[in-house]
């Protein structure tokens, strides 16, 4: 079976002729791969960007390239203190790995880098 949307799955879900067309494992299943395969997107989308910014800047090797919004803006040598940068912004190191800065929803508003993709080959 090919790529569903979720239109398509909320349609193969409902009942036809007094039974599903598909059990519940197994739309459950579809949803898991499509969040897997979208993840996997934005995670290629931030390599690519940052990529494209190495590219262009051939004194940002090695480091971290800073993204928001799918397009680089900055370099640093690592990862900084997260409450520097905007909830969303991700990290890009050299060997592929990916990071974001989210808060932590503690009452205090701690920033922190959090990993979203594992470095390219691991």
């Amino acid at each position: 079976m090919g790529k569903l949307t979720e239109e398509e799955i909320e349609r193969l879900s409902k009942r036809q002729y007094g039974r599903n067309l598909l059990t519940q494992e197994e739309i459950d299943d579809l949803r898991q791969e499509m969040e897997r395969d979208g993840k996997w997107v934005r995670i290629e989308i931030q390599r690519l960007a940052a990529a494209s910014y190495r590219e262009q800047r051939p004194d940002c090797q090695g480091g971290i390239v800073l993204i928001w919004r799918g397009k680089g803006f900055g370099w640093r040598s690592q990862l900084g203190d997260a409450r520097y940068e905007r909830p969303g912004t991700h990290a890009v190191d050299s060997q592929g790995g990916v990071f974001k800065v989210e808060v932590r929803d503690d009452g205090e508003g701690v920033y922190e880098w959090v990993p979203v993709g594992k470095p390219v080959g691991l």
